[in-house]
């Protein structure tokens, strides 16, 4: 203010400090003052996110107009339109901030489980609004108290993992696991078994994806004590096999490989050199025997043990030809031989091109090149024959066809978009070891 005794400028210091919130606080003020339903709205908008569709905020309100609202609250530039009619965001995160901050903190929790459970309403049978929930359900997992709404809210996280997953966002998808882990409380391995294993399995790739590998010990050794079957434990024991390969560890990571497949019926005593080649030869004449029709047309692998044991001994093999080469004959013989008497699975593209690196070695009596290369060729039919998992053995799969058999026959450039592709496909899906090997 002026004095005009003094002729001079005066100022009360203390009154002129901001609020102690700063620019939040000051927002805030201005926004409680606004009427009733404004601040309701705003507070639920900001418990959505920076941006929010106007359809969602009505499900979660109670209010008969929430537009007007809405627009009541653009005029002091609180919030805007954006092009699509239906959306609205926050002009800037501190406004953001202190719409939310008008929710008292103890009510917070409470506050999103509510708006959750409209969301669940909503959304029955259709699973429209999931994101959004997601983003409530992340902010009152603790509020949670129900079996039905715990074993819901998990197979909402299990859901926004494999979405984050797919878009190779590993870290963001091992927090939504593990929450979907937690959601379920201590007794989880006896109230939810089925959900509580698969969220254990996911985040345990998912953890070896990222790097994680105390994480991933943590898991596979829960999965483990509480599954209930040694195939249920498969999944488990793979990682372990591929945490031990990654860490150097190669002597026990098949050590252990070895003892799960002996559980699962399928042994591997030490074989002699001669016998190894033996069995690789009547393979090969075996194979030569069946067209490759005749192998498409195999009936499919359901044999839960056999699926596992096909996965480990896939796993094995690289493993083996590193530190245990006598191993590694039989290992791809066991896989082609499973594949014939008990069927086909996805991992049989894997077996039959690890069987056709063994025929393009230089190992006399084996090698046969030609065999090799049709034999790869087949293994990309069979890959493309299960389409749902393709890409998870992919980069396994071109490693080997495009890598170490193709060239024998083919232009060596013939071999470099497939092996770009599988090392793409092995950044994206987790399987960094073979992703490398195609680089």
């Amino acid at each position: 203010y002026f004095e005009r005794g003094g002729n001079r400028w005066r100022w009360n210091r203390q009154k002129l400090q901001l609020p102690q919130g700063g620019s939040v606080d000051l927002i805030r003020m201005t926004m409680e003052r606004m009427p009733e339903s404004v601040q309701t709205t705003l507070k639920t908008a900001a418990s959505i996110g920076s941006s929010f569709s106007l359809k969602v905020l009505r499900i979660m309100l109670p209010l008969t107009d929430v537009a007007r609202a809405l627009e009541v609250a653009s005029k002091p530039s609180f919030v805007v339109r954006e092009r699509r009619k239906d959306t609205y965001r926050f002009v800037h995160d501190q406004i953001q901030e202190a719409a939310y901050s008008m929710i008292p903190e103890h009510e917070r929790a409470a506050f999103h489980l509510s708006m959750l459970r409209k969301l669940w309403e909503a959304d029955e049978g259709t699973g429209v609004h999931w994101t959004y929930a997601v983003g409530q359900l992340t902010k009152c997992t603790n509020e949670i108290e129900s079996l039905r709404e715990r074993g819901k809210a998990a197979s909402l996280l299990l859901k926004a993992g494999r979405k984050a997953c797919s878009s190779s966002a590993f870290g963001t998808a091992l927090a939504y696991l593990k929450l979907g882990i937690d959601v379920l409380g201590q007794s989880r391995w006896k109230e939810q078994y089925d959900i509580c294993l698969t969220l254990h399995n996911l985040s345990a790739e998912v953890a070896y994806a990222w790097g994680d590998m105390a994480q991933l010990d943590a898991l596979t050794n829960s999965i483990v004590l509480h599954s209930k079957s040694y195939e249920e434990r498969g999944e488990a024991y793979s990682m372990k096999i591929l945490s031990l390969g990654a860490t150097r560890h190669v002597d026990e990571a098949i050590e252990l490989g070895l003892e799960v497949l002996s559980a699962l019926g399928e042994k591997f005593k030490r074989p002699s050199k001669t016998s190894s080649l033996v069995d690789v030869w009547r393979t090969r004449i075996a194979l030569r025997r069946l067209s490759p029709s005749g192998v498409l047309n195999l009936p499919l692998m359901t044999d839960p043990k056999k699926l596992v044991a096909m996965k480990i001994i896939n796993l094995l093999f690289v493993y083996a030809k590193l530190a245990k080469p006598d191993l590694a004959l039989p290992l791809a013989v066991r896989m082609v031989k499973l594949t014939l008497r008990h069927g086909l699975s996805a991992i049989s593209a894997c077996g039959f091109a690890t069987f056709s690196i063994v025929l393009a070695s230089g190992i006399p009596l084996v090698r046969n090149v030609d065999d090799a290369y049709n034999l790869s060729k087949l293994s990309l039919r069979l890959l493309d024959k299960f389409e749902s998992t393709k890409r998870q053995w992919l980069p396994r799969v071109y490693v080997a066809c495009y890598g170490m058999v193709f060239p024998w026959k083919e232009p060596i450039t013939y071999a470099f978009e497939p092996l770009l592709k599988a090392y793409k496909v092995g950044v994206n899906t987790g399987d960094v070891e073979y992703g490398l090997m195609a680089a």
